[in-house]
C-alpha cells in the first residue's frame, strides 16, 4: 500500500525472475488472483473490498503494506490502542468470508531495531497490535556501520526470522540467500 504498484511489480517479478519460472508459466499460474490496491483504506469500504476477495478467491493470501499507512488514513495512530480493532475487523471481515485465509500485515519496527530486545519489544506502536495478531514474524538482516558511514551495511545474505504466537514460544531460524 504505501509503494506505488509499479514498485510492487517490480517486487513480484523480481520474485517470479527468481523462481526459475518463466514469465508466461507464471503469468498462467498467478492468473487474476494478485491484485494491487496502492491507496486501500481500512476503512468499511476497504475492508468490505476485502471480504469480497476472500470470497472471490478462497485460500487467499492477503498483504497490508503497511499497518500504520493504511490505519492513518482512518486517523488512527499505531500507538494507539485503537489499532487493535482495526486488526481485528480486517481479520473478522476476511475470515467470515473464508476463515482459511492468510492476512499479513506489514509493520515496521522501532527505532534501534531488535537491539536485543524480544519479537514483541522490536515492534513500534501499541501493545494492541501484539495483542490483535496471531503471530509476529521479524525479519532481521546481520548490519554494521563501515567506514564511518552512518548507513548500516549487510554483513551476510542471512537472515534470521524471529517467529513468536499464540501457539508458539519465540523462534529463530537463520536462512541464507
Amino acid at each position: 500500500d504505501d509503494q506505488k504498484s509499479t514498485v510492487t511489480g517490480s517486487f513480484i517479478r523480481a520474485a517470479i525472475n527468481g523462481s526459475g519460472l518463466s514469465a508466461d508459466e507464471a503469468t498462467k499460474r498467478i492468473g487474476d488472483r494478485l491484485h494491487i490496491y496502492p491507496s486501500l483504506t481500512l476503512d468499511e469500504d476497504g475492508v468490505e473490498q476485502l471480504s469480497i476477495l476472500a470470497g472471490k478467491f478462497p485460500g487467499g493470501v492477503f498483504v497490508i503494506d503497511s499497518l500504520a499507512s493504511t490505519a492513518s488514513r482512518l486517523g488512527i495512530d499505531e500507538n494507539s490502542a485503537e489499532i487493535g480493532g482495526v486488526i481485528q475487523l480486517v481479520r473478522n471481515a476476511i475470515h467470515h468470508t473464508f476463515p482459511t485465509a492468510t492476512v499479513l500485515l506489514i509493520h515496521h519496527l522501532a527505532k534501534g531495531g531488535t537491539n536485543n530486545r524480544s519479537t514483541t519489544d522490536a515492534f513500534r506502536g501499541s501493545s494492541a497490535i501484539t495483542g490483535a495478531v496471531d503471530n509476529q514474524l521479524l525479519i532481521e538482516r546481520p548490519t554494521e556501520k563501515r567506514n564511518g558511514n552512518s548507513v548500516d551495511q549487510d554483513l551476510t545474505d542471512d537472515r534470521m526470522i524471529h517467529v513468536r504466537g499464540r501457539s508458539v514460544g519465540e523462534t529463530k531460524i537463520v536462512i541464507n540467500g
